[in-house]
């Protein structure tokens, strides 16, 4: 049984890395994407595949608003990213959220990389107005984000805090849940 499970873990992280992947090739035939803007794709990509695992109450909304702290470095890059992308066969708006802005409105919000000091403003209204919030940086799901992620030695690592997930209201599905680390 055990086996089993490990398997089909595998497998599903398999899956998810193609999807990745997927996401990561050239639009063009033939044309190769700058290698400096890959880490930045991949975050990209990262975001829009971890929400296509999540649950949220309610009925959906005629758009997926995707709030992005206004100083983060790659607000311009999202921007451009989910100019013309879906996530929950939603079109995408990409909004720029202000220090000490509310999170109304928004499905998911970007905080900046590695800062922790508003986690705890943003979780309690990411809490009421059930919000994905996505942190990147070692340690930012043990500071109470949703999903968390950083470079590892050879791929992004994804740590959900499945208890801060369940506060907001929102659920995870089994498949996010066996490839990423559970933090709680």
């Amino acid at each position: 049984m055990r086996r089993r499970r490990l398997s089909h873990a595998i497998a599903l992280a398999g899956a998810l890395a193609g999807a990745l992947a997927a996401i990561l090739l050239p639009a063009a035939a033939g044309a190769a994407a700058p290698s400096d803007l890959e880490p930045e794709r991949v975050r990209a990509a990262l975001i829009d595949r971890v929400a296509r695992f999540v649950e949220w109450p309610g009925t959906p909304s005629s758009q997926f608003v995707l709030c992005v702290a206004d100083e983060h470095p790659q607000l311009a890059y999202l921007r451009s990213y989910y100019d013309s992308a879906t996530i929950a066969a939603l079109p995408v708006q990409v909004r720029p959220l202000r220090k000490n802005e509310t999170l109304a409105g928004c499905h998911a919000a970007i905080l900046v990389p590695g800062e922790t000091a508003d986690i705890n403003r943003m979780r309690s209204q990411a809490d009421q107005a059930h919000v994905l919030l996505f942190g990147e940086g070692t340690g930012m799901a043990r500071h109470g984000v949703h999903i968390g992620f950083y470079p590892g030695a050879k791929h992004m690592v994804l740590e959900v805090n499945r208890k801060s997930l369940e506060a907001s209201g929102l659920k995870a599905s089994f498949r996010l849940l066996e490839v990423a680390k559970i933090v709680e």
